[in-house]
């Protein structure tokens, strides 16, 4: 699930501050490009790594729910159907957050 893929995490962690694009930009993201667009938006600067990571993880579920009550249900569903009953895989340490956890609870229904 790494960054420029379809479901990549589109809030990344640079130092302690959690960037991306802009809101409007990231909530119609749902394509796999090389690379993402640069970040134009700074969201959090954070007190240390690991609140960063967990803060670029609750946008990454902020996004999808956005995505999930504000696209279409053909729409999301199609974009959910190539994660779904998938073994997912991240760079993150197993006892970090990680936006594949969240990809794995909204594709599996459980949240």
């Amino acid at each position: 699930m790494a960054r420029p893929s379809r479901h990549g995490n589109p809030f990344r962690v640079v130092g302690l501050s959690v960037v991306g694009m802009s809101w409007p930009e990231v909530t119609e993201w749902d394509r796999a490009v090389v690379a993402m667009p640069d970040a134009e938006v700074l969201y959090t600067c954070a007190p240390d790594r690991c609140a960063a990571v967990a803060h670029a993880v609750a946008l990454y579920r902020q996004l999808l729910r956005f995505r999930q009550s504000n696209w279409s249900p053909a729409r999301f569903d199609s974009w959910l159907q190539p994660v779904r009953r998938r073994d997912l895989a991240c760079y993150c340490a197993l006892d970090q957050p990680c936006h594949a956890d969240v990809l794995l609870e909204i594709a599996g229904g459980l949240s």
